[in-house]
């Protein structure tokens, strides 16, 4: 005789079994069993949607964070930035040297105005200078 297949819904019922047992005890378990399924309705947790919610929200940002990261790390750094930023770098020195020049200039200009004047230069514009001199 082949073997007979389990319920499809898990459970069996008394006339599912080819054992003789007693009615009155088959009875009973399933009387148990459906105690013990009705149990969690007792749960305080059951009903607590606010926080399964939540928990089901963090993890999926959690998640999407970390491919976020994987992302980022997997695309490595840009082909052309280096030479972007060092180029960026060296016009900004170039248009601070001019920029000097000009005020250099207009200084001159002004000198036959204001005559010779004191003039006070601060510690970081002697410092600028001789970085611009380098």
């Amino acid at each position: 005789m082949p073997p007979r297949l389990q319920n499809a819904f898990g459970s069996s019922s008394p006339s599912d079994s080819d054992d003789d047992d007693d009615p009155a005890s088959s009875y009973l378990a399933h009387g148990a069993k459906k105690a013990s399924l009705a149990k969690p309705l007792d749960d305080a947790n059951l009903y607590d949607y606010d926080g399964a919610h939540d928990s089901i929200r963090e993890k999926r940002e959690a998640e999407d964070a970390k491919k976020a990261a994987e992302d980022m790390a997997s695309r490595g750094t840009s082909k052309y930035i280096g030479t972007l930023l060092e180029a960026s770098s060296r016009r900004k020195v170039r248009d601070d040297v001019a920029y000097t020049r000009k005020l250099v200039r207009e200084a001159e200009a002004e000198k036959d105005v204001y005559g010779d004047r004191p003039t006070f230069v601060s510690e970081s514009y002697k410092k600028r200078l001789k970085e611009q001199e380098e």
